[in-house]
């Protein structure tokens, strides 16, 4: 059985941390930057990490008034839906949990 997909629509805000991730991934991430990094024995790449984390990533959920970005849940499915697109070595999970 499977669910029907929900379709919540975003916001300019939210559709332009979308589009800034792509961007960023289009240019430093992908298959040859996953291998470089598995190569390497690196679980994650700090700097590609780092430039998500200018953009807001790492902090999606955080309420503003803490530092964070503070978007709704929805908008953290679509973000780590481009991730997985472009294979990006995860961070930690308790960096997510954090977040909560």
């Amino acid at each position: 059985m499977t669910t029907p997909a929900m379709n919540i629509p975003l916001d300019e805000e939210q559709r332009e941390l979308l589009k800034a991730t792509r961007r960023l991934l289009e240019e430093h991430a992908g298959e040859d930057h996953l291998r470089r990094c598995l190569d390497s024995g690196a679980a994650h790449d700090a700097e590609l990490w780092g430039r998500l984390a200018d953009l807001g990533l790492t902090s999606v959920l955080l309420d503003e008034r803490w530092g964070g970005v503070g978007l709704a849940e929805h908008v953290l499915a679509p973000v780590l839906h481009v991730l997985g697109e472009f294979a990006v070595p995860a961070m930690k999970s308790s960096s997510r949990t954090a977040c909560r």
